[in-house]
């Protein structure tokens, strides 16, 4: 796991540069995707905080 790539697609997903143009249905699916890695690093996703 890259923890900067992580960070870096979480940011995205919370609206940094521009944010992603996802179909609504799959947002939820990426976040939790991407919360999954941040709970092996023991870190709250910044769309939790």
């Amino acid at each position: 796991m890259l923890p900067r790539a992580v960070f870096s697609a979480a940011a995205i997903m919370d609206g940094a540069r521009g944010g992603i143009d996802l179909p609504e249905g799959d947002v939820a699916g990426v976040e939790d995707h991407l919360a999954r890695y941040y709970a092996k690093m023991g870190e709250a996703p910044p769309w939790e905080r």
